[in-house]
This record gives structure tokens, sequence and C-alpha cells, in this order.
């Protein structure tokens, strides 16, 4: 994941933070809510789901190396 900065002003920034916190409200979660609903208007459903399928296969690859490192850790455990 890449994060991304934006100039804003201090002040109004503070102010932002207090206002939404009073709400419940987290400044982070709501731009980064709002950066998917950008995504999803510009971005053609067919990039979306390619892009989405990428991430699926990484984690599954991340996964499964995961799990063989265990069940490897496991299986050096039971050798002892």
């Amino acid at each position: 994941m890449k994060c991304i900065s934006i100039p804003f002003n201090e002040e109004k920034l503070a102010a932002l933070k207090m206002f939404m916190e009073q709400k419940g409200r987290n400044v982070t979660d709501d731009i980064a809510e709002y950066a998917d609903s950008l995504y999803i208007k510009y971005v053609p459903a067919n990039v979306r789901e390619y892009i989405g399928n990428r991430e699926n296969n990484k984690l599954k690859r991340t996964s499964k190396s995961v799990n063989s490192t265990d069940e490897d850790q496991s299986r050096k455990g039971l050798e002892k």
C-alpha cells in the first residue's frame, strides 16, 4: 500500500480532527474512504477487477509461503 500526502492548512486540520473526533470519526479513515470512492468512480470495472485478482494472487502466495514455513518449523520440532 502506498501512502499519499496532500498540503492542508495546519489550523484547519487541527479543527477538522477535533470536530470529527467529537462525532467518532477519523480524518485518515474518511479520506481513505473518499479515495476509494474516487477509484470506483473513475477506474473502469474491468481494471478494478484485474487489480483485485492480482492482489488476491499475492495474498494466496504469501499465505502459502507462511504456511509452508510453519509446516517446516513443525516438522523440525517433531524431528528433535
